[in-house]
């Protein structure tokens, strides 16, 4: 019961130490809507575009990615992978 209480104790302040700033509500963000996309229109106008290409890589991404998952992150078993997928979303 005791190494169960200290655990506990463990875990209560390793997540207090974590959390910096709340996560903001939904209205909060409703409310600020108008400013955020103002400040982080860069940002907005690059997410839209990376959303965009998967739309139309969306094959060769899948392929690409689960063959990252599968051999856990190592490029170097994944290169015709990577090949196909830079062929059909190239970066410019």
């Amino acid at each position: 019961r005791e190494a169960y209480r200290s655990e506990l104790e463990m875990a209560s302040a390793v997540d207090a130490a974590v959390v910096v700033d709340p996560i903001p509500t939904s209205a909060v963000l409703m409310a600020s809507a108008k400013h955020i996309a103002t400040k982080c229109k860069g940002e907005n106008v690059a997410f839209l575009k990376l959303k965009e290409l998967h739309r139309t890589c969306t094959k060769e991404m899948d392929a690409y990615a689960g063959c990252m998952y599968y051999h856990t992150n190592e490029f170097e078993l994944c290169r015709k992978e990577e090949k196909e997928f830079k062929k059909a979303c190239p970066l410019e």
